[in-house]
Formats: C-alpha cells, sequence, structure tokens
C-alpha cells in the first residue's frame, strides 16, 4: 500500500489486516519497484513497527492456530480442524513464528503462553 505518510495506526491496521507493505509515495521510483519486486516473493516489510507491537498483531486466525499448535496439533490436524489449505496453514505458522520471533513452533507456543496469548 502507498500512503503519502506512515502513522503508527496505518502500520497497524495494515499490517492486521495482511498487507505486504505500508510505503510512503516520497520513497523513490527504484526503491518502490524494489520493494514491489520483493512483496511479489512474498516478503512483507513493515520495519517501522516497533517488535512488541508485533506481537499483539497476531490474527484472530493466527491466535486460534497457536492454541491449536498448544494442543499438540500437526500442521496436518490443524488444516482439517479448520478446513483450510495446507499451505495456509503453514503460512500461519511461519507468520506466527516471525512475529513472536522465535524460529520453532514449540518456542512459539512457549511464547504465546509467557505473553498471554495463548492458555494451556
Amino acid at each position: 500500500m502507498l500512503v503519502e505518510q506512515l502513522f503508527n495506526e496505518s502500520l497497524e491496521l495494515a499490517y492486521e489486516y495482511g498487507a505486504y507493505a505500508l510505503l510512503e509515495t516520497k520513497n523513490s521510483y527504484s526503491c518502490l519497484l524494489n520493494y514491489i519486486k520483493q512483496v511479489q516473493l512474498g516478503y512483507k516489510f513493515f520495519k517501522h513497527l516497533k517488535n512488541s507491537n508485533r506481537e499483539k498483531l497476531l490474527t484472530s486466525q493466527e491466535k486460534n492456530i497457536l492454541q491449536l499448535m498448544s494442543e499438540g496439533k500437526t500442521n496436518k490436524d490443524i488444516n482439517k480442524d479448520l478446513l483450510i489449505n495446507s499451505r495456509t496453514v503453514e503460512n500461519h505458522v511461519s507468520s506466527i513464528l516471525r512475529k513472536l520471533d522465535v524460529p520453532y513452533k514449540v518456542e512459539g507456543v512457549v511464547e504465546g503462553i509467557k505473553r498471554g496469548l495463548i492458555s494451556i
């Protein structure tokens, strides 16, 4: 998304609703083109968001999936339980781990519990 000026509220809302980037129009043409190419590859750009805000921005679906992960469900189980594509589950899990800044699902569950995002 292109905006005239970045505001934290806009960043949070765009991030929460699944935007891949929120960029100011004042960026150079080559910079914007580079971001567009990176977004096409699946990268997200929200470097202006504070890390502490990212954990709050787990979508309701991501919180639901994190809860199922805490119950020992595999991606395949989650796929069947929620009736969503297995690739979609993988994308959600990757997003959860990135937002919580952890490399593995077990650590994601531990962080989710520590931060009060899920209950056991």
